[in-house]
């Protein structure tokens, strides 16, 4: 390269370039354009006169690929804007015919149908949520026809926001008629997803049946109060995000299965890929699932392309290829936690433990920490409580959680005909549930949101400290000790700071 430093990491940098860049836009609209693009041919600039000064030059370059990257994020949001977001959302109060496919059902509180129907009007794609009493099957092509409105904000829910994030930018009541075929893929995984459902609530008890369901595919829809509470309390809530913890799970199972069928490398990789694509659509699709396995499916192309995986670059590809498809994606609070607990877990918990311990237990620890303390301050803005115990819940019983997890892929993938297994199952998430029921009855295992700014900043000093530990040169054993001093020190400060 004529001598000059390679990038590497490039995906990382282009990933939160561009991330960046879309964010930017929402906040301060076109008028970030000029801004960043001066900021581009500064950073050129700076890169010729640094031109022969090999360390500098290379942090340039890293700044300037960011910056580049950041640029056309906010580019892209425009063009998507005016070709995609303003034309679709402008149908409102019109009467809309829409081809497409269903891509998810549920019923209603009413008793009608919530069909999400993803196809084209007016000959641009659109993704919309209709209420029909028409019912029709996942994967059923379908015409329908419905009076098209902008999602309403109340004082409880912002749909607008909520559904825009999710690429939804139009609702309303409607027929819906079958155009007389399916995408069977989609139906078949759909069917699965509900035959795995049925032979879970039917064999197991009505907690432990819904606790099951939450972490096979995120269906919350039976988890009752007090056992959500209990969980989320505990700081076992990202179990039922269907996530990283699940893909790596079902592909350690498939893997075993695999590698006794299929002898080349290439193909084995292929049938993983595919399966854990199917396995996304299964779990509904969510913004963690769809990271999750775009991450595993870069991985697995390394083998392709005989590249070593990194799980900065893999983060940083899965960011762009999720919002190039759904750009508002970054408005979500489950976008924001899922990347910013993968770079927790996949890059700086490997940071700080790098030369200061091999031992596992210890790894393990301290990846729990670092995703509590990195996602504090998204959760002290998002939601009503924070768990304070999750670091430890998280060493102690996971290993239970995914046991039950283990138990229950496997009888999804026997198609729900194992019962045996899935007894099991229900015997150990009645203990989890119990265990994580005794620990919640602590008022001092959870803290209230309610000093939102304060655990903000607790949560960014946290953050800071690790990040140093992470990239400092002269490493000691004690530093470990000294952030976990740090955790402890904002757990103690939060549990007394609302009281």
């Amino acid at each position: 390269m004529n001598g000059r430093p390679a990038i590497k990491r490039k995906f990382a940098y282009i990933g939160a370039g561009w991330v960046a860049g879309l964010l930017i836009f929402l906040a301060f609209g076109k008028i970030c354009l000029p801004v960043m693009a001066a900021a581009v041919l500064v950073t050129v600039f700076h890169v010729k006169i640094t031109s022969g000064k090999p360390q500098k030059e290379y942090i340039a370059r890293q700044i300037l690929l960011t910056f580049l990257s950041a640029l056309a994020g906010a580019l892209f949001f425009v063009c998507y804007c005016r070709t995609s977001y303003y034309p679709v959302r402008a149908l409102s109060g019109q009467r809309v015919t829409i081809e497409g496919t269903v891509t998810d059902r549920k019923l209603t509180s009413r008793g009608n149908i919530m069909l999400i129907i993803d196809g084209e009007t007016v000959g641009r794609r659109a993704r919309v949520v209709i209420f029909t009493e028409n019912d029709m099957p996942c994967g059923e092509r379908v015409t329908a026809e419905f009076a098209a409105e902008i999602p309403e904000k109340d004082y409880s829910f912002d749909a607008e926001d909520y559904y825009r994030s999710l690429g939804i930018y139009l609702t309303g009541s409607g027929s819906v008629q079958s155009a007389g075929s399916r995408n069977l893929p989609l139906y078949y995984v759909k069917r699965l997803r509900e035959r795995a459902l049925a032979g879970i609530y039917e064999n197991c008890g009505e907690k432990e049946g819904a606790f099951i369901a939450s972490m096979l595919c995120s269906d919350k829809s039976r988890l009752d109060d007090d056992t959500r509470s209990a969980v989320y309390r505990s700081g076992l809530g990202h179990i039922f995000a269907v996530s990283g913890t699940h893909i790596v799970m079902l592909m350690t199972l498939l893997s075993l299965i695999l590698e006794r069928l299929i002898v080349s490398l290439r193909l084995r990789n292929v049938v993983l890929g595919t399966a854990m694509i199917l396995f996304a659509v299964f779990a509904g699709g969510t913004v963690p699932v769809m990271r999750a396995c775009l991450m595993v499916i870069v991985s697995l192309s390394a083998a392709f392309f005989l590249r070593q995986a990194d799980s900065a670059n893999s983060l940083g590809l899965a960011a762009v290829i999720l919002t190039l498809a759904e750009p508002f994606a970054v408005t979500s609070v489950s976008f924001a936690l899922s990347f910013t607990a993968a770079a927790a877990f996949g890059i700086l918990s490997p940071g700080m433990t790098r030369e200061r311990t091999d031992d596992p237990t210890m790894k393990l620890i301290v990846s729990c920490v670092c995703v509590s303390v990195l996602t504090m301050p998204i959760c002290a803005v998002s939601f009503e409580e924070i768990s304070l115990v999750s670091a430890m819940t998280n060493v102690f019983l996971m290993p239970l959680c995914a046991g039950c997890l283990y138990l229950a892929m496997t009888f999804m993938v026997t198609g729900g005909t194992f019962v045996p297994i899935i007894g099991i199952a229900d015997k150990l998430a009645g203990f989890i549930i119990r265990i994580c029921g005794l620990i919640s009855s602590s008022e001092h295992s959870y803290v209230g949101t309610e000093k939102a700014w304060l655990l903000t900043v607790w949560g960014i000093a946290g953050s800071g400290l690790f990040v140093v530990c992470a990239l400092v040169k002269k490493r000691r054993k004690a530093d470990l000790v000294i952030c976990g001093a740090a955790y402890l020190l904002i757990c103690v400060l939060a549990a007394n700071s609302s009281k």
